[in-house]
């Protein structure tokens, strides 16, 4: 992945030169070429898919990303204070805490270069991917 900075004003001459996979900068703004030929818009943990680009009226895909850390087996205190005893138990929530996705997860996974676990739901017409960390 390439990372460019368009400053001043937008320039599509430039724009086009740019090739795909590359990340661009512009006025706080994220745009990701995808290796496909598509756009995604990032802003947080969104991707606006753009299929193309210009033409594009609104959003064609929106895709929104969660990142479940996991988190291995921990000893936890069962029973009474005075026995000190610790036993193995089992998470109740077996995919882990729930953080921020960062943007070079949402990157790989956009150009399809995620090595990790991930899961997709469809719901309201947005695509929901979570993303498995260790």
């Amino acid at each position: 992945m390439i990372t460019k900075t368009m400053k001043g004003e937008w320039s599509q001459a430039t724009w086009d030169s740019y090739p795909l996979n590359t990340l661009v900068r512009f006025d706080s703004e994220k745009y990701f070429k995808m290796p496909n030929g598509h756009v995604a818009h990032i802003s947080d943990n969104t991707a606006d898919i753009y299929h193309d680009w210009n033409n594009a009226v609104g959003c064609d895909e929106q895709i929104i990303f969660h990142t479940v850390k996991i988190v291995p087996e921990a000893m936890e205190f069962q029973g009474e204070t005075k026995d000190k005893m610790f036993t193995p138990t089992t998470r109740h929530d077996e995919r882990g805490f729930t953080s921020k996705s960062t943007l070079t997860d949402i990157i790989t996974y956009l150009s399809n270069d995620y090595a990790g676990e991930v899961a997709s739901e469809v719901q309201n017409h947005q695509t929901h991917i979570t993303l498995y960390k260790d």
